[in-house]
């Protein structure tokens, strides 16, 4: 079974995958993680989940290299 994080990170990675290309607000974000914990993780905080996007958003910042390292394996 997941863990309440490890299932906010999941319901975090589907919802910005179906948001992608999409234009959002600062205000809309702030919603979701709401809508989130409140809904589906209700044992975190509001601030354990703002930490948790954080996190995500400085793991994200390294993807460009994640896919240049994967086209150099396949290459």
């Amino acid at each position: 079974m997941l863990s309440q994080r490890e299932k906010f990170v999941c319901y975090v990675a589907s919802t910005l995958n179906a948001l992608e290309g999409q234009e959002v607000s600062d205000d809309f974000y702030a919603a979701l993680l709401e809508v989130l914990r409140e809904g589906k993780c209700d044992e975190l905080s509001t601030a354990e989940t703002k930490d948790i996007l954080n996190q995500i958003v400085d793991e994200l910042k390294d993807s460009p290299q994640i896919i240049k390292d994967i086209m150099k394996k396949l290459g």
